[in-house]
């Protein structure tokens, strides 16, 4: 316990803060080096399957509307999830704000747009443009739905739920994808990536608003 503590009978505000389990360098550098690399493991496994991923980015004001669009409905849930966090909702943003949280405020908003872009560009063209892609053409596009959006919810595993969570959300993601009909990576691209951003930034400014509360900014 410290002098704070004994003098005053409550715990001091450098207790009450948590430490950022990351720095804002080791932060991005692991999350820039795990994109990253996911991407140079899809571009290789595209071009050993024959898949050609640029005939799948077709960027058109339409796409971009659509993927805008489409980040709604997932804004939404998220926005009531974490506002009214019942059951496992709870267990998860909690997890989040307590190891996200410290780290995100020592982070930049255009720290947070770079990620959340890297993250949709390299996952949204492995789950989608690859991993759905080469599944339908050898399975069917119901085994691909069912098979690449478990790895999806597996690859996000930050507890069972939330793997069911994020394989119902990789489910929505690549409706957004194929609804159209022309396969197109574009609007799921922008709607992961503006959805990562606007989570990312609540986190972010809700760790800072805990910091300035405590009076450690």
């Amino acid at each position: 316990m410290s002098s704070d503590e004994l003098e005053t009978g409550e715990p001091s505000s450098e207790e009450e803060q948590p430490k950022p389990f990351l720095g804002r360098g080791e932060f991005l550098r692991i999350a820039a080096y795990c994109q990253g690399g996911l991407l140079i493991v899809t571009i290789v496994l595209a071009w050993l399957a024959g898949i050609d991923l640029l005939a799948q980015l077709q960027f058109t004001p339409a796409a971009v509307l659509w993927g805008v669009g489409a980040t709604l409905p997932m804004l939404l849930l998220f926005a009531v999830a974490h506002r009214f966090p019942v059951g496992p909702f709870r267990g998860v943003k909690d997890f989040l704000s307590d190891t996200l949280g410290p780290t995100l405020c020592e982070c930049h908003w255009l720290d947070l747009a770079f990620l959340s872009l890297l993250a949709g560009v390299s996952e949204e063209m492995f789950f989608r443009g690859v991993a759905q892609s080469w599944l339908t053409a050898t399975c069917g596009i119901t085994a691909a739905l069912i098979v690449s959006n478990i790895l999806f919810g597996l690859a996000h595993s930050v507890s069972v739920f939330y793997v069911v969570l994020a394989g119902l959300l990789g489910m929505y993601l690549a409706a957004v994808y194929t609804i159209t009909g022309e396969s197109n990576l574009v609007p799921p691209i922008v709607c992961h990536a503006l959805y990562d951003f606007v989570a990312l930034s609540v986190y972010r400014m809700e760790a800072m608003r805990a910091r300035q509360d405590s009076g450690t900014e």
